[in-house]
């Protein structure tokens, strides 16, 4: 069946083609697969960083954030209350489209199911954990400070305290996951977004680490990262000279996927009028 049976013409991109856009779109967009604290955003805390960031020299020049600045680490039940340096990174992001052959899935996600695609991520983080010698003193100091004044009711909360380190304790997971891209309105206006529908982290012990940190990873590229890479349709719909109008092609039972995701593209099909 031709493809464009029951569209007037359609646009379609090789995966290959798709992972090369994704990687310049990190090194274009670095604060949106990097979070750390504010440390990481200094010259001396880039050169620590578990994965180094490669990013495209526009970005550098106009002064864009490579980091996505978080909150220290809180450390429970201190008083004033302290935190730790710490980094999480997507240093490598590769996509799969159906019937999938970039790369092999696990077994809970294999195989990988018609419209379907696979994303392998590869995601450092690290801790900056404080010399010991430094906690001593830090304890220390807070004693005598308690000794010396009584704290006052309704006292303003003090700022946190994040405590420096010499070294940075990193560690890098493979995580692999599938999903679609889907049409969905939104706010009134309708988007193509990706829909996760399955996460896995390889061969990480014990089990409820491995459950607890895919919760996390789901969690956070369902609401932090995914919603602001999603595309307005309006885009794709174009008006040359005013004559002709090319908007995407509508669902029905004619065309049952649009985008269509198979033998290894993606296409998007659209209408002339």
């Amino acid at each position: 069946m031709p493809l464009t049976e029951n569209s007037d013409l359609f646009v379609s991109i090789h995966e290959n083609g798709f992972n090369q856009i994704v990687k310049h779109f990190m090194e274009q967009r670095p604060s949106l697969f990097n979070y750390g604290t504010e440390f990481f955003t200094m010259p001396k805390g880039l050169e620590k960083l578990c994965h180094k960031i490669v990013a495209n020299p526009v970005v550098l020049l106009r002064g864009n954030p490579l980091i996505t600045v978080q909150p220290p680490l809180p450390i429970f039940n201190t008083d004033p209350p302290v935190g730790l340096n710490f980094v999480f990174q997507f240093s490598e992001f590769q996509m799969d489209f159906h019937p999938g052959n970039v790369f092999s899935l696990p077994p809970e996600l294999n195989p990988l199911s018609k419209q379907k695609i696979a994303l392998r991520l590869k995601v450092c983080g690290g801790i900056g954990c404080p010399d010991k010698q430094l906690i001593v003193d830090y304890e220390d100091k807070q004693d005598y400070k308690d000794d010396k004044n009584s704290k006052k009711e309704n006292e303003p909360k003090p700022p946190v305290v994040t405590l420096p380190f010499d070294k940075l304790n990193c560690f890098c997971l493979e995580v692999f996951a599938v999903g679609s891209i889907d049409r969905k309105i939104i706010s009134g206006k309708e988007y193509l977004k990706i829909n996760l529908s399955g996460l896995e982290i390889v061969d990480l012990k014990p089990e409820g680490l491995e459950n607890s940190l895919e919760c996390y990873l789901k969690t956070l590229l369902t609401l932090g990262i995914l919603p602001k890479a999603k595309i307005a349709m309006e885009v794709l719909t174009f008006n040359i000279a005013n004559i002709i109008s090319i908007e995407p092609t509508p669902i029905s039972s004619s065309v049952s996927f649009n985008p269509s995701v198979e033998n290894d593209e993606i296409a998007l099909f659209f209408n002339l009028s």
